[in-house]
């Protein structure tokens, strides 16, 4: 836009801005609203607003979409200062290689792109330094510290990314490990490169969430796209990780249902909008839905949550059987087997066998143990 409104006509707590976008959404649904909400509850700051439009261009019928406020550095979106930047672990990247820088541990097909400001808008210097302190947070991420002496907590805003993936987590993103994962620093300054340390903020793509197909983390939490897997490595951040869904599971559902009521009374016409794409289904299903998907989710989750060890797993005991030294030819499948017992890594996800690092083993007396290869 070439000025800047808000054009969430009703809507008040949304701040003026030019940019804004139209997410295509056919059958009118409500996860996006759900998945937003869910995350501003979490205490993750500005999430984007929006809500269903029917698009008609000279009386013809193009289609149901979420118009919806663009992740954009601005003072009611994110706000950071001029030197600031908001980068992208992004999916796409290979669009424009020439706009874009790969780090050494993030997953081969994934490179960061510039968001805020725009590559175009960066000076060649300023893009070097935004790699630069990249680099450095990814290091020390990947093996504990640096040549300075840095630790995790010099370079992440712990707490932001628990958050952030924990609420992946309660929505169940099957499609959230690719693109549209944002790092945000506040400022920038290489003399001193952490006086802010790397955050996030903002969820977006809800397409894939929501789902009661598969009852595990979202695909992000342990997935190889991003830094996660090597996050739920640290206890600091298994323990604000688990301090989180602590205070936020009896209570969660409850204020999600909530706003998300207050926030359908902005949009009359839903019903009405889906009727347009043929659909059937209504805004009280809808609710209904997401219900049930609450209902069924958190329990699983909070057993999930449960099992994921922290202070570096699990207190080195004596155990009454032989444990193997090594991994066994078939991975220790029917050592498992004859011990009766369950097989979890750090990151809280069971395992068929073991696996090289670290292994928390649970036997049916209730005895845990960590075994490492």
């Amino acid at each position: 836009m070439s000025k800047k409104a808000n054009i969430l006509i009703g809507d008040e707590s949304v701040g003026k801005s030019k940019d804004w976008v139209l997410l295509k959404d056919k059958y009118v649904d409500i996860r996006n609203i759900a998945g937003f909400e869910t995350a501003r509850l979490l205490g993750l700051g500005w999430q984007p607003r929006g809500y269903m439009v029917v698009l008609m261009i000279n009386g013809n019928y193009f289609g149901n979409y979420f118009l919806i406020e663009a992740i954009s550095a601005e003072k009611n979106r994110i706000d950071i200062t001029d030197s600031g930047f908001i980068i992208e672990d992004d999916a796409y990247w290979w669009k424009q290689p020439e706009e874009s820088f790969k780090t050494d541990y993030i997953q081969y097909a994934m490179g960061w792109t510039f968001k805020d400001p725009d590559f175009e808008d960066l000076s060649a210097e300023t893009r070097m330094n935004i790699e630069n302190v990249t680099r450095i947070a990814e290091n020390v991420i990947c093996n504990g510290t640096d040549v300075e002496g840095r630790n995790l907590a010099d370079v992440i805003d712990i707490e932001s990314f628990a958050t952030w993936v924990l609420a992946q987590d309660i929505i169940n993103n099957r499609d959230g490990n690719g693109s549209n994962i944002f790092l945000i620093k506040d400022d920038l300054d290489m003399t001193n490169p952490f006086s802010s340390k790397f955050r996030m903020s903002a969820l977006w793509d809800m397409d894939g969430s929501f789902s009661r197909k598969t009852d595990a983390f979202s695909s992000i939490h342990a997935g190889n796209m991003f830094w996660y897997p090597k996050l739920f490595e640290y206890p600091e951040f298994c323990r604000a990780y688990k301090k989180k869904w602590n205070s936020v599971k009896y209570t969660i559902f409850y204020d999600v249902m909530k706003v998300l009521n207050e926030r359908l009374k902005l949009m009359p016409g839903l019903d009405a909008s889906r009727r347009f794409a043929g659909g059937t289904v209504t805004t009280e299903d809808c609710m209904q839905e997401m219900e049930d998907y609450f209902q069924h989710r958190l329990p699983i989750l909070d057993n999930l949550i449960e099992n994921i060890a922290v202070e570096s797993g699990v207190n080195d005991v004596v155990i009454s059987v032989d444990t193997p030294s090594s991994i066994p030819s078939d991975g220790g499948v029917e050592w498992i087997r004859t011990n009766n017992a369950c097989v979890f890594g750090l990151d809280g996800v069971e395992r068929s066998s073991f696996a090289k690092g670290v292994n928390i083993i649970h036997f049916s007396n209730g005895q845990t143990i960590k075994l490492v290869f």
